[in-house]
């Protein structure tokens, strides 16, 4: 029926009638009993335009911030931990949300991401553009997946570069990182093709 994530979340936002709404992968499990009463908490702390997501990363810092684990024996999915909420440049599309007038007012960009990849990425470089902040929070969730580099991926991740070179130099998500010129966007876009391709010929 849809050809994005972005379209589908858009078309779904129209039919909240809710306050917050939250989106999540398909096997996303709850860690504790109260883990959505506390994302809801942490949510309603943010204004319109703002993000919250479980997962994410900064320019400066190396790493993913996050306490989602991606097995039951309490494997982290990254190596930073979040402590109460704090502000990152992207948040994953695992689990995230905020303000049901925020993805109403600021839709998720279908030209960009008219695939199923960095839709929250896309949104949260934008929410810096307009001035608004990008948050992750200390509920830990278990999301059985270490993220997926495919070429709509690498597409999607170029594109990115590109819209946000003059608002931003470097852009790191919870999978890949580049500065945004147009040499070193480039450079990183080959490099992981050329990554797959290699992985592919030898059956990986």
């Amino acid at each position: 029926m849809y050809g994005s994530c972005a379209k589908a979340l858009n078309d779904g936002v129209k039919r909240v009638k809710t306050e917050f709404v939250v989106f999540a992968h398909q096997d996303i499990l709850f860690r504790q009993t109260d883990d959505l009463e506390r994302f809801v908490d942490h949510m309603d702390r943010l204004q319109i335009g703002d993000i919250l997501g479980v997962a994410g990363a900064t320019k400066e810092d190396k790493g993913v911030y996050t306490n989602v684990c991606v097995n039951v024996e309490g494997e982290f999915a990254g190596a930073l931990r979040v402590n109460g909420i704090m502000k990152v440049q992207s948040v994953d599309e695992c689990f995230f949300g905020g303000k049901t007038d925020s993805f109403i007012r600021f839709p998720f960009d279908e030209k960009i991401c008219d695939n199923w990849h960095l839709y929250a990425i896309d949104w949260a470089l934008d929410a810096a553009r307009r001035g608004n902040v990008a948050y992750v929070c200390d509920v830990s969730i278990t999301h059985p997946s270490k993220g997926n580099i495919n070429c709509a991926y690498n597409v999607g991740f170029l594109k990115l570069c590109q819209k946000y070179s003059a608002d931003t130099d470097f852009i790191r998500t919870t999978i890949v990182f580049s500065k945004t010129g147009f040499w070193h966007r480039w450079y990183v876009f080959l490099k992981h093709e050329a990554g797959r391709t290699v992985r592919r010929m030898r059956g990986l």
